[in-house]
């Protein structure tokens, strides 16, 4: 029973993974557009993270600005704790590995596929962020991560179900830390 549902999820991941890399090989638009999404954005969301330290009047409803930053970036070193965890545990090849047919970016990656630190780093940044009172950029920065894992997918170096794994552990922590690691937050600067 439980085989046939983790052997239906792989079909259904490859399946997907196959349509969008074979979409993708024909569009050099496309591809540019995917490998910004895939390597390039992630980058571009620590920016906000940077006003925020450097302009500490610029407060959320429920934290000052350098908190909501360093809650994220205690977030960041939480999520990628339980990544290594999880991916000791449990060892994915990537795509374009384990399927030489996939028209696949390769891009200088490790081999292990799942869970996404890119998905799981970009998510773990805007769910924080928005946790923090931070709406307007808060829900922005969910929609650049939401393009985060579609590059992932789009570009072959990871399968839905490596991204999806990584929001869960991204927006998990974020949650985990605004929700249940009050006492942390006594520690940290009010600005």
């Amino acid at each position: 029973m439980v085989n046939d549902i983790l052997s239906a999820v792989s079909n259904l991941d490859y399946r997907l993974i196959k349509e969008a890399t074979d979409l993708t090989a024909n569009h050099v638009w496309l591809q540019d557009l995917v490998y910004f999404c895939a390597q390039l954005l992630i980058y571009l969301m620590f920016l906000p993270l940077y006003v925020l330290w450097r302009r500490p009047e610029l407060r959320g409803k429920h934290h000052g600005a350098k908190k909501a930053v360093m809650i994220v970036l205690v977030g960041i070193v939480a999520a990628l704790a339980v990544k290594e965890v999880v991916s000791f545990l449990y060892f994915r090849e990537r795509p374009f590995l384990a399927h030489p047919d996939l028209l696949a970016m390769t891009f200088r990656v490790d081999p292990e596929s799942f869970p996404s630190a890119h998905t799981m780093i970009a998510f773990t940044i805007s769910t924080s962020l928005l946790l923090s009172g931070y709406r307007r950029l808060g829900w922005t920065l969910i929609f650049a991560s939401i393009l985060v894992a579609l590059g992932r997918v789009f570009s072959g170096v990871h399968y839905p179900t490596d991204v999806i794994g990584g929001m869960v552990i991204g927006i998990g922590s974020a949650w985990y830390l605004h929700r249940e690691a009050s006492s942390l937050k006594a520690y940290l600067p009010d600005s």
